[in-house]
């Protein structure tokens, strides 16, 4: 399926699930944004469906789960953490982004530290 990052958001949004989407593209930095600000999923990936480690949240979104899973997440209960995960084949070494807390008070990221 081909198409904008808008509209796989659109998709993964619907479902009455929401551990995980996904996006995939030829530019690995352009679909940061769209990661953070339009999929309401836990886990976004990047170029990829399977890179997680234990230091990236995991769980809790919709009728995903229960709360959240490794890492400082498990302090930060209340929050609505995003993993983004990017297959950015650089050197043989995947990237992954740094997680980041969605602000309740507004579509703003603040970034988390352990």
């Amino acid at each position: 399926m081909t198409g904008s990052a808008h509209g796989g958001s659109v998709v993964a949004n619907e479902s009455r699930f929401g551990l995980g989407g996904g996006i995939f593209s030829k530019d690995v930095d352009y679909p940061t944004v769209p990661a953070l600000k339009q999929f309401d999923t836990d886990m976004v990936f990047i170029n990829h469906f399977n890179l997680a480690t234990p230091e990236m949240p995991f769980g809790a979104v919709r009728d995903s789960g229960y709360g959240r899973k490794h890492g400082v997440f498990d302090l930060r209960e209340f929050g609505n953490a995003k993993a983004i995960a990017v297959a950015a084949w650089l050197g043989g070494r995947a990237r992954v982004a740094q997680p980041y807390l969605l602000c309740p008070s507004g579509p703003t990221t603040a970034r988390l530290r352990a």
